[in-house]
């Protein structure tokens, strides 16, 4: 079934008001000028039957002055009551008497004495309800007025829905970054600001998309590129396969990392890698991982060097994760120092009141000032790493992403020519929100 418009529901609504007003101001017409109407006749009809009782003497007999009534007066009732309060004479014997007093519906009655007994005026048939002319005319004029002053704002309104609709289509259909003029109602303008925001955040995020898919195609191509070389030179010269197959492996293995990383970065931006978490003692699960780490470091040449922390503290984590971030630290700290005179790694645990931290220092190249607010850009090397052949510049993204997992963070310092400090923090389990 199809759903009413605004403009519809807007004037159901108007009309059902306009219904509930005249129903109120028609019940204000009765109990206010209705009952004061009611008073000025009752007070009209007393008057004039006290004016007839003045002229009434001893000698004035009631059938005459029935019959003079009855000849000129119609509607109005004229009767004589006796001293006993039976009826003398009556200008309607055919009609019921007329009741004791006035019931303000539909009846009135007036009396006042005369000698001998009572004279009784009655009026019948005026309308239960007495309205004004002006006041229903005061009810269509302000029906009309409403009509005229709701007109174009639900017009208005209705324009503006419109084309956030059409707006809404276009960026649908693809015109990202589209962006539309606020219209002058508020609450309008900040709806369409939010749209706006949201057209541009759809195009930045398109924007990223087809760099990561140019970026993944890039690193992938590369290593490929290689082997395909390698190929053709062992196709040409079978003799010295033997010769390439180390470098047919490190491409190999540096292919099987980048799908890795890349695979690794889609789960964790998808939520597909939760966390296994376990409660461990953060002392004895840095001295492993120190301990693990140093002969991979010391193999390619790199002095290292740990420390732990005098003080432990439990912590509710994922180990393997933690591992792999503070791993994929220590592999950026290796490709720093690749190259440098008497190169150098050290890892240090330390265990603060509110936190504890694994910082991972080299004395390698560092990193420019102007790189710094972009390391974690997925797919982002700094300016001297971009000939290294190590990795797709996930390494970091990764290692932030399982940061923010176990409420962390990870803080970098770092000069040009005299090295990096890498700080991953992850906030103390027994200290308050």
């Amino acid at each position: 079934m199809r759903r009413p418009g605004l403009f519809s529901l807007v004037y159901r609504r108007a009309a059902a008001f306009a219904a509930c007003a005249f129903v109120t101001l028609f019940a204000l017409s009765y109990y206010v000028h209705g009952r004061q109407v009611y008073q000025a006749w009752q007070d009209d009809m007393q008057q004039q039957t006290d004016w007839i009782a003045t002229l009434w003497t001893e000698n004035t007999r009631p059938h005459d002055m029935i019959d003079n009534w009855r000849v000129s007066h119609d509607s109005v009732r004229l009767l004589v009551r006796d001293g006993k309060g039976r009826i003398v004479a009556d200008s309607a014997p055919d009609r019921p008497a007329p009741p004791p007093e006035s019931n303000g519906l539909g009846i009135l009655v007036a009396t006042s004495p005369i000698p001998g007994g009572e004279l009784v005026m009655s009026r019948a048939g005026q309308p239960p309800f007495p309205t004004h002319p002006d006041l229903l005319l005061l009810i269509a004029g302000l029906g009309m007025l409403g009509v005229l002053l709701l007109l174009p704002v639900t017009r208005a309104v209705q324009a503006g829905l419109d084309r956030m609709a059409d707006f809404a289509d276009r960026v649908s259909g693809g015109q990202l970054g589209a962006t539309m003029e606020p219209p002058r109602e508020r609450e309008l303008a900040e709806l369409t600001v939010s749209l706006n925001d949201m057209s541009l955040r759809l195009e930045e995020a398109e924007a990223r998309r087809r760099q990561r898919e140019t970026d993944i195609g890039h690193e992938l191509r590369s290593p490929l590129n290689r082997l395909r070389a390698l190929a053709g030179t062992v196709a040409r010269q079978p003799g010295e396969a033997l010769r390439h197959l180390p470098q047919i492996e490190q491409e190999i293995a540096l292919l099987d990392r980048l799908t890795g990383d890349m695979l690794e970065m889609a789960e964790l931006d998808e939520g597909k890698a939760p966390l296994t978490l376990q409660t461990v003692s953060v002392r004895a699960w840095a001295a492993d991982l120190f301990q693990r780490s140093r002969p991979l470091v010391e193999a390619a040449g790199i002095a290292f060097s740990s420390s732990l922390s005098d003080f432990d503290v439990d912590a509710h984590i994922d180990p393997q994760r933690l591992v792999q971030a503070v791993g994929n630290l220590i592999d950026n700290a290796v490709a720093a120092v690749q190259g440098c005179r008497s190169p150098r790694i050290a890892v240090m645990l330390e265990v603060g009141l509110a936190e504890w931290s694994v910082i991972v220092t080299d004395n390698g190249r560092g990193i420019a000032e102007a790189d710094l607010p972009h390391l974690f850009d997925r797919f982002f090397r700094s300016d001297r790493q971009r000939a290294r052949r190590s990795g797709a510049g996930l390494g970091l993204s990764i290692a932030r992403a399982i940061a923010e997992a176990h409420d962390g963070r990870i803080a970098i310092e770092s000069l040009l020519d005299q090295g990096t400090t890498v700080r991953l923090a992850i906030r103390r389990d027994d200290q308050p929100e």
